[in-house]
């Protein structure tokens, strides 16, 4: 069965998307994986932009 046969009230259907956009946003990498400084520097601020993100949702 796919989600689109599925009954969905719309508390549900609004739930559902959000997951689907926190998904979206998920951390660009584990703070464990070893970049060099620049790279992760990008990636921390991407992955703060992100952790924003879920505040809005």
């Amino acid at each position: 069965m796919q989600l689109s046969e599925i009954d969905l009230s719309d508390e549900q259907q609004n739930l559902m998307e959000i997951c689907f956009d926190m998904k979206k946003i998920t951390l660009i990498a584990s703070p464990e994986y070893k970049d060099d400084t620049n790279k992760f520097a990008k990636k921390q601020e991407q992955n703060q932009y992100n952790f924003n993100q879920l505040f809005e949702l």
